[in-house]
């Protein structure tokens, strides 16, 4: 059988002096172009105006949608007791109940 041709060693980079210092990995590149998509196009003012037009589930939905984008991930909610969850579920709701001008959400 004829020997497999390749550029590099096996178990070698192409690279020798590797990715260069203050190249982000391809997930910040992602992140930092959807925030300057929405920068560039979404004014304060109309995000708040889409955010009040959604439905309570709608709105929960986007910020829940959002949230990734924004926060690290910090581990599963499978390890959190069920009552800890109720309570924070709780302390959105009141949140979200506060912001609407004591409309009831939910």
């Amino acid at each position: 059988m004829a020997e497999k041709s390749s550029l590099w060693i096996a178990g070698e980079s192409g690279n020798k002096a590797g990715r260069p210092k203050g190249t982000r990995h391809s997930i910040l590149t992602t992140k930092g172009r959807i925030e300057r998509f929405l920068y560039r196009n979404m004014s304060a003012k109309a995000l708040q105006s889409l955010y009040n037009s959604l439905k309570p589930k709608e709105q929960i939905e986007l910020l829940t949608g959002l949230l990734p984008y924004v926060l690290p991930r910090q581990g599963s909610l499978d390890k959190m007791s069920s009552e800890d969850a109720n309570r924070i579920f709780d302390q959105i709701m009141d949140n979200l109940n506060s912001k609407n001008d004591g409309a009831k959400v939910g």
